[in-house]
């Protein structure tokens, strides 16, 4: 399960998720979400292409995610 957090080193807030790919490594990733909402929304998305790489068996996520 990966988690929404706000970054603030910029001076602006930027919401970030971190999540496990497929190969058990932890990804984080810095989105242009305008809410938490929108970024839990953006970090489900992530968790459900994960998921569905892991059940084909595949590695590369982001081929998935666009």
């Amino acid at each position: 399960m990966g988690c929404v957090y706000i970054d603030r080193r910029a001076g602006m807030p930027v919401r970030c998720i971190r999540y496990l790919d497929v190969n058990g490594g932890i990804r984080k990733e810095r989105t242009k979400a305008s809410s938490m909402t929108l970024a839990r929304r953006i970090l489900a998305e992530r968790e459900n292409a994960g998921e569905q790489a892991r059940l084909m068996r595949l590695s590369p996520v982001k081929e998935l995610i666009e």
